[in-house]
């Protein structure tokens, strides 16, 4: 084999590699996360050059803050000589700039997957719309960690009159007319609430919406 095909075939499987899924099981308890998550973000504030953050991170006491910014400077002044920062002590790298700051994007790609299901978990299933609820996305080729058993949806039974008609269109491979269908829900289910998507589904002879990262509405009714 020519040195050529050889680079070639070692880029190909570094790229399979990659992209392609190669999970690793481990089991952690709920307080492992909170760690997990605090340490991710300790290091993504260290690469980005927000050195007086990750000391306010990193430590439950307070840090006098003449003390945090001299150990700033000092750390920036030793490893961030970087000119594209312009020498300003409070400029630092985005998240997404591989380049500069390595691994910590994956780093922040891991820590929003886990913050994410725990902001779902907190909140019983309902979404919200502050960070913590952001859909994580990949930016470094990595596929994104899966938590077993995360439930970032709810379940609402649709009511019982439209459950013949759903059976008559539906259970025939689901190519029933969808349109009308929506409708039909719609109007009978005015105050189901709202998500990112929702599905039909039928679980023993009984039919339900599965709404997706679902809104909570501010006055909870019993049915829907």
């Amino acid at each position: 084999m020519n040195k050529r095909a050889a680079k070639t075939l070692k880029a190909a499987a570094k790229n399979y590699k990659e992209k392609v899924r190669q999970p690793v099981v481990v089991e952690f308890q709920e307080e492992h996360l909170n760690v997990i998550i605090r340490a991710l973000e300790v290091y993504q504030r260290l690469r980005l050059g927000q050195v007086d953050y990750a000391l306010s991170e990193a430590f439950d006491h307070c840090i006098d803050y003449e003390d945090r910014r001299a150990c700033h400077k000092f750390i920036r002044d030793t490893l961030f000589k970087d000119p594209d920062l312009g020498g300003h002590l409070d400029a630092s790298w985005g998240i997404y700039n591989q380049e500069k700051v390595g691994d910590a994007t994956l780093g922040y790609e891991v820590q929003k997957t886990l913050r994410r299901y725990k902001a779902f978990k907190r909140n019983d299933g309902w979404a919200d719309y502050t960070r913590d609820f952001d859909t994580p996305h990949s930016h470094t080729g990595v596929p994104l960690p899966v938590v077993q058993g995360a439930i970032e949806h709810k379940d609402f039974k649709i009511p019982k009159r439209l459950w013949k008609k759903l059976d008559a269109t539906l259970n025939v491979d689901y190519a029933g007319d969808w349109n009308d269908i929506w409708k039909s829900i719609d109007k009978a289910m005015p105050k189901l609430p709202r998500g990112e998507k929702s599905e039909v589904y039928s679980d023993s002879g009984e039919w339900y919406i599965k709404v997706y990262s679902p809104i909570k509405p501010k006055e909870l009714e019993e049915s829907f």
